[in-house]
């Protein structure tokens, strides 16, 4: 299984070269203000992206995270979200908190 492990991105995700990889994992710090069209940005973003799996865990300038967790399995369509959960694949466990 190959990894792919990123974070800090503040919004410049567009601007990395991923290699690729099973699962990418993005660690915090997506965003640059915790706006709600960054977030979706973001998630087209990863939508773009072949990696079968994609694990995504707020950081402190994903506000937007922490005002509106209700709407996380929308926003981030195109990712698991782990917020203090833990998900299992291929076997292996991933545990995420922000």
């Amino acid at each position: 299984m190959r990894l792919v492990v990123l974070a800090d991105t503040h919004g410049f995700h567009r601007q990395i070269s991923i290699p690729p990889g099973d699962v990418l994992v993005h660690a915090g710090d997506l965003t640059r203000h915790g706006d709600l069209h960054e977030l979706r940005d973001f998630n087209t973003w990863l939508g773009e992206l072949p990696h079968p799996h994609k694990l995504v865990i707020a950081g402190n300038h994903d506000r937007i995270c922490e005002e509106v967790p209700e709407l996380l399995p929308e926003l981030l369509n195109h990712a698991t979200y782990l917020c203090d959960r833990t998900v299992v694949i291929e076997g292996r466990s991933f545990y995420g908190a922000p």
